[in-house]
């Protein structure tokens, strides 16, 4: 990712030493990756490092990065779901559930201003749904949770506090 974090067709040898200034021999305590849960995506993980202002979709197999989700802030912990489990518009006809269809992922981005940042990510691009407000928590966005079958996200902050915000609303 280091290599050429904004996806430059072509990185000259000067823009190299300056990523290897910027970037060499640094560690970067908050980071991680996370596995597509679609079904079908298999090869697929997703990845942050919070010095780079992106989500990164790589496929582990060709040892490459797919696409670049750009944040504008900087992550420090994210966590990923399948947007067909959380996105269930109601048929008012039957009453049955139906999904959007295609591969498609709900990315939460907690952030170092203290936002938490909702991205639906799909092979055909990316969307911002949706951003908590600025000052709704002390300190930077430590922990996220969510699940399918819930319609809320849990946050932690590096503070100690924790806050919940409906997700299906805003999707």
């Amino acid at each position: 990712m280091f290599s050429n974090p904004h996806g430059l067709d072509e990185v000259s040898q000067e823009e190299r030493s300056q990523l290897r200034v910027l970037y060499g021999n640094k560690r970067y305590a908050q980071c991680g990756a996370h596995f597509s849960p679609s079904k079908s995506s298999v090869d697929l993980y997703f990845s942050f490092v919070s010095a780079l202002q992106y989500i990164y979709v790589r496929n582990y197999i060709q040892n490459s990065i797919v696409k670049r989700v750009s944040l504008m802030h900087f992550p420090t912990c994210f966590a990923v779901v399948d947007f067909n489990e959380i996105y269930t518009a109601v048929d008012h006809d039957d009453e049955t559930p139906r999904s959007l269809g295609g591969e498609q992922v709900l990315a939460l981005v907690g952030t170092k201003e203290g936002k938490v940042l909702t991205y639906n990510v799909a092979s055909s691009g990316s969307t911002k749904l949706a951003e908590t407000r600025g000052g709704l928590s002390y300190g930077a966005i430590s922990a996220l949770d969510v699940s399918a079958s819930l319609d809320r996200l849990v946050a932690a902050t590096e503070s100690g506090e924790l806050f919940t915000a409906e997700i299906v609303p805003h999707i």
